[in-house]
């Protein structure tokens, strides 16, 4: 019978982490619209020197997201976690990976 919460450390982190990534974009969202509304946008390296609380919490984010994905897989694979939350970090992991290569790819 699967658990509904993990019982390893990986897996406890993948669900931890998966929950900190749409709470990290929020903050970047709410940051964008209030404390850097009159700063205009650029790019990503130069989005860090001037406006580094939103575009630090947005690339955490993404961190967040990339780490869940990774975490929840070898939680899966190597220690056989079958944790019934694992199954939506994962899938949330994956389709963040997959829009993430997709930008990088994919020309606009």
């Amino acid at each position: 019978m699967a658990t509904i919460f993990p019982k390893s450390k990986l897996g406890k982190w993948s669900i931890l982490l998966i929950i900190a990534m749409p709470v990290l974009f929020f903050t970047g969202g709410l940051l964008a619209n209030t404390l850097y509304k009159s700063v205009p946008a650029g790019a990503i390296l130069e989005d860090i020197t001037v406006r580094p609380f939103l575009s630090l919490s947005m690339l955490t984010g993404m961190a967040c997201g990339i780490s869940a994905f990774v975490t929840g897989m070898v939680a899966f694979i190597k220690q056989k976690e079958r944790a019934l939350l694992i199954y939506p970090s994962i899938a949330i992991g994956t389709l963040f990976v997959i829009l993430l290569i997709g930008e990088f790819f994919v020309s606009h």
